[in-house]
């Protein structure tokens, strides 16, 4: 396979960046901002450029996670760091801070977390319609599955992750790209006249959102919404029908959120190196309608029947929400835009999926059972109790 040379943030030294695929082979000349055929769950080293911005989203609800986002923010800027944050951290006006509206989100060259999963999928709203940049993901609580490093360590990583103090960056860094999925509402042939907008019930009565392209990090979901009567769509597989789904609902997934909604539906957990996409419905009609998983190139077509006794609603992860009208089409794919996060290069990527998965799920906690060689050890164990000596009768 031809080689080709990479290109990663900044400008950088040719030999120091590499990305590895599935396939053990190398793929180089290619920008984590711009759509590529991704494999899923790849590893990728990144040289981070001269001049840094940084976008810095904080769950402000929770006083623990505000503490630990100030710290922060202080670290980066005692280094000349360029950082952009919300309104609730910008407390005044600052040499190197500035208000997260007044930027532009293209140059931004990475996104640091403080919080749970949830701020994570906050922080991708920004880039729903193209490319994120990489993610250090600092977990508080229970519900951090998507991140990486624990909110203490956060000097440490930061300080050798970003390559400060005018050190180079710790090659025990590495980015690990996951895929997301996006979807299209496609023109209607009956109604040519209509556009992509539509009304978005999340962000507000007057808000609208184009659904071209629009992506999720976990899932994209089908419901009934508030309607009493079962979905009624026509599902197609690459052009051809493939079921009528009826049921309360039908959820599209990425591996990564396969802990999300879909396991709660009764979904299968897929690791995020499996190529595919979930496909899991939600209290369907049928009983034989069970989970499936597509292989990751699949295009997926969502028709509402002109015969439905009502309109359907479509989620994408939590950040967007429309209603698909009967007749409507929306087409959900994997896209060509991951996301990316950092972690430590040690860290392997099957044996940490399964670390949280059964620390923060608490999946299936059991362990081998201990042998018992004598009637002692189970007396010392608790589990029975010794009767006294009884002295034998003889008659």
């Amino acid at each position: 396979m031809e080689k080709k040379k990479i290109k990663i943030g900044g400008s950088l030294s040719p030999g120091k960046n590499k990305i590895t695929l599935q396939h053990k082979e190398e793929v180089k000349g290619k920008s984590l901002m711009k759509a590529h055929d991704w494999k899923s769950a790849i590893t990728i080293s990144w040289p981070p450029p001269e001049e840094l911005l940084i976008l810095l989203i904080v769950k402000t609800q929770e006083p623990i996670c505000v503490k630990y986002g100030k710290e922060i923010l202080t670290l980066l800027t005692f280094y000349k760091v360029s950082v952009a944050v919300e309104e609730p951290m910008y407390t005044e006006p600052h040499k190197g801070i500035y208000k997260a509206s007044a930027i532009n989100f293209k140059e931004v060259n990475a996104i640091i977390t403080v919080g749970g999963d949830g701020t994570i999928l906050y922080a991708q709203r920004f880039y729903k319609y193209g490319g994120i940049p990489p993610i250090f993901s600092f977990g508080i609580g229970d519900s951090s599955y998507l991140s990486n490093f624990l909110a203490s360590e956060y000097e440490e990583v930061l300080i050798r992750g970003l390559g400060l103090k005018d050190s180079p960056q710790d090659p025990n860094y590495k980015i690990e790209i996951k895929s997301r999925i996006e979807c299209t509402l496609l023109p209607n042939p009956k109604n040519p006249s209509r556009d992509q907008k539509k009304k978005n019930y999340v962000s507000g009565a007057d808000s609208e959102v184009i659904i071209d392209g629009i992506q999720g990090i976990n899932d994209i979901t089908l419901d009934r919404g508030q309607s009493q009567s079962l979905t009624n769509i026509e599902c197609s597989i690459n052009g051809k029908f493939f079921s009528l789904i009826q049921a309360d609902g039908i959820i599209v997934s990425t591996p990564s959120g396969s802990t999300a909604y879909n396991m709660a539906a009764g979904g299968s957990l897929v690791h995020c190196s499996v190529p595919g996409i979930l496909f899991t419905p939600v209290c369907p009609f049928s009983l034989s309608f069970r989970p499936l998983v597509f292989p990751e190139n699949a295009s997926i077509h969502f028709r509402v029947s002109g015969d439905a006794r009502a309109n359907a609603f479509v989620s994408i992860d939590g950040h967007t929400r429309f209603e698909l009208l009967k007749e409507e089409t929306i087409e959900v794919k994997m896209s060509k835009f991951p996301v990316s996060y950092f972690v430590r290069k040690d860290t392997s990527c099957v044996s940490g999926w399964c670390q949280k998965i059964k620390t923060l799920l608490k999946w299936n906690p059991k362990s081998p059972p201990k042998r018992v060689d004598s009637i002692n050890e189970l007396v010392q164990s608790g589990m029975f109790r010794k009767l006294p000596n009884i002295p034998t009768l003889y008659l």
